[in-house]
């Protein structure tokens, strides 16, 4: 069995480089970013300079708080999951202790 320490140490695991597109959902995925690329493409079509302007300002910061968010709700998942093994491995309050 790897050593999931081992793979992040020698880099063949970095879950910041994971994507939707390798999930579970990744025809779902690749459809919907699919459409909003045609939408967003058909969007500046539609614009003048100022506006194409104010929507790529937009965007830009649309992207810095999708990546605040994917940093947050990482820590708080590999939190909320060592949270959990502590407590699975943590006796408990009417289970004799020696089961541990």
């Amino acid at each position: 069995m790897s050593s999931v320490l081992k793979d992040l140490y020698d880099g063949n695991l970095c879950p910041a480089e994971h994507t939707f597109a390798q999930g579970a959902h990744t025809e779902a995925y690749k459809k919907l970013f699919s459409k909003q690329a045609e939408m967003g493409q058909r969007l500046e079509k539609q614009i003048n300079a100022q506006t194409r302007e104010i929507f790529d300002t937009y965007r830009k910061m649309q992207i810095e708080l999708n990546i605040m968010e994917e940093d947050e709700l990482f820590l708080y998942a590999f939190r909320l999951g060592a949270c959990m093994l502590l407590e699975i491995l943590s006796p408990c309050d009417g289970m004799p202790s020696e089961n541990f």
